[in-house]
């Protein structure tokens, strides 16, 4: 019967070929870590952040496919289309909906002027991210980059921007992230729900959402 093991001439080959195999792991791993550096620093990414881009295609293609340079200039040109206090907003923005970033040319200012467009103006627009920047980011992107007619976006999105409904609709329906609910929360007032979760209560609109351990968003009011 013939030996299947491999002859001791071969064996210098097949160990030199399971070296540059080895190399060529490594210097993909390496060069994946530079790469996953490089995005943090771009769009200024905590590790939570950096998990909730892994959550969509989009943002698996702005970390791991966008070249670096174009998705730098894409998050600047983004930037300079919104107005000034929105700007500030532009990381959270992005995270958000990486959809945002992810076509070069004019895309950013198209979108951003055709969302001013649809809500009347900046002064919504301010009104929208300063209230809710992950809810607002939807709103851009289904406005203003999906030029989706205003009637035929979300009703929770609509009853939002209309000012019909507070902004944590935007979560109770599923439409935002919890990276984003989370966020959120972590900006106004809590209180224990005995053992149960927590209910989250915006001091300055007095809206409440409920956050359970079972990772249910329910509405608490």
């Amino acid at each position: 019967m013939r030996s299947l093991a491999p002859s001791r001439a071969s064996l210098p080959r097949l160990n030199r070929a399971r070296a540059r195999a080895r190399i060529q792991v490594a210097s993909t791993s390496e060069s994946s870590t530079i790469r996953e550096a490089s995005v943090r620093v771009i769009l200024q990414l905590d590790d939570g952040a950096l998990r909730q881009l892994a959550q969509s295609v989009e943002g698996r293609r702005v970390r791991d496919e966008i070249a670096l340079d174009d998705l730098a200039r894409r998050v600047r040109a983004l930037r300079d289309a919104l107005p000034r206090s929105c700007a500030a907003r532009v990381f959270e923005l992005v995270i958000e909906r990486p959809g945002l970033v992810c076509d070069g040319g004019a895309a950013q200012g198209r979108g951003v002027a055709r969302c001013v467009e649809k809500l009347g103006g900046t002064e919504e627009m301010e009104r929208l991210c300063a209230e809710c920047a992950p809810g607002f980011a939807h709103v851009l992107w289904r406005l203003g980059f999906l030029d989706t007619a205003f009637d035929e976006c979300e009703r929770a999105l609509r009853e939002w921007i209309r000012g019909e409904e507070g902004w944590h609709r935007v979560f109770t329906n599923r439409i935002a992230s919890e990276y984003g609910y989370l966020a959120m929360m972590s900006r106004v007032e809590t209180k224990s729900m005995g053992g149960n979760g927590v209910v989250f209560r915006n001091v300055k609109t007095g809206e409440s959402v409920a956050f359970r351990r079972n990772e249910r968003l329910t509405d608490g009011q």
